[in-house]
């Protein structure tokens, strides 16, 4: 639960071009969980362009549209994978402190040029943040791949991005690659920016809150005191103590994701968690695995459900609790051989998924963590 208050300068509130408003005109700030009012983050556009930005060969990409008409960067297929190209943010921008674990939505187009290359391709996309001074690069979630490009189309793809602390000067990389699959010679991708096609992608924080007017808050000398106003409800009040913050704060909940493909019976990772010492931690993972060669794209699939806990002492190593539970599995008869594991890698703990053999799966899964602290 979260409580909002409208803007506490009471000017009105000016967002720039590709910032979306908060969710309403006058709530700009919630109550977070250790009692402080926090602003509201919002959704950023981000769209392709062909200007080549101050870093490297990498691109634009801008928050506002551009009004140039469209063009097309071709790239041949060689190897697996092979970058098609990078768009970066302007300098200062997002000029985000936090990116809230949540999906970046992409939107694209893209095609293989007919007469070039007889190997299928696909694409897919990873977002990093990039610092300068040196110029650092870190990997924040890689989306699915596309199904085999043909005729000029559009694509949607996303990306699962974990909770990331950054400075107002971090700025947002989104590379795009191509990977071939088949038989054959060498394929073209051909990736269309500006114009109509309006190639982007959104990037959004999202604290849970509830309506303006639900609540109320005033501030008391050392504490918050919350004013219960539902309407027609009576008024009640009370303290959030420092000892009912400390069993607040004992409790996480994490929402993480991962994708990866497999070709034949091998074995990937899927999710990487890091265990914190003196943690006891239940994980539920929802997984998802469907053929890719082509031509049978979708043609078979799997799902799981599976709940698995772990424990770490404050200096030890992270131990499995029983084992891992599949609550509900589907697949079918030709994926029946896949397979999906849990293990401990020093302190991290993996899901891991075994593929089929002469077969290529894109799999896709969702971890969620409740986690007491010691």
């Amino acid at each position: 639960m979260g409580f909002l208050r409208t803007n506490p300068t009471g000017l009105a509130i000016v967002t720039a071009p590709g910032l979306a408003p908060p969710l309403s005109g006058d709530a700009s700030e919630y109550l977070s969980g250790d009692g402080t009012w926090e602003s509201i983050p919002a959704t950023f556009n981000f769209y392709l362009d062909t200007d080549v930005s101050d870093i490297g060969t990498y691109r634009h990409a801008y928050t506002v549209p551009s009004s140039d008409v469209e063009e097309t960067i071709s790239t041949v297929c060689a190897a697996n994978p092979t970058l098609i190209q990078g768009w970066v943010t302007e300098v200062n921008v997002p000029s985000m402190l936090e990116i809230h674990d949540g999906v970046v939505d992409i939107h694209v187009t893209a095609s293989k040029t007919a007469a070039a290359g007889t190997k299928n391709v696909k694409i897919y996309a990873e977002l990093y943040t990039i610092t300068t001074g040196p110029t650092v690069e870190t990997l924040l979630g890689t989306s699915e791949l596309t199904p085999d490009l043909g005729t000029k189309a559009a694509y949607t793809l996303s990306i699962f991005t974990p909770f990331t602390v950054i400075t107002a000067a971090t700025r947002l990389l989104l590379k795009f690659y191509c990977t071939a699959n088949g038989t054959g010679t060498n394929p073209t991708a051909n990736f269309f920016v500006e114009g109509t096609t309006l190639a982007r992608w959104a990037l959004t924080g999202h604290p849970v809150a509830i309506a303006p007017g639900a609540h109320a808050a005033t501030h008391v000398t050392g504490a918050d005191q919350l004013a219960d106003a539902i309407p027609g409800a009576p008024g009640t009040h009370g303290l959030l103590t420092g000892v009912d913050k400390a069993k607040l704060d004992s409790i996480v909940g994490v929402w993480e994701s991962g994708s990866v493909s497999t070709s034949g019976a091998v074995t990937a990772t899927l999710i990487t968690h890091a265990v914190a010492a003196g943690r006891a931690e239940v994980y539920s993972y929802t997984i998802i695995g469907t053929r890719a060669d082509n031509p049978n794209q979708n043609a078979a699939a799997v799902g799981y459900t599976v709940v698995a806990t772990f424990r770490r002492t404050a200096a030890g190593a992270p131990v499995q609790i029983g084992v891992a539970n599949v609550t509900s599995w589907q697949e079918d008869a030709e994926l029946a051989a896949a397979d999906i594991n849990t293990t401990i890698s020093g302190n991290d703990v993996l899901l891991e998924v075994t593929g089929v053999a002469a077969t290529d799966i894109n799999w896709v899964a969702t971890q969620y963590t409740l986690a007491v602290a010691a």
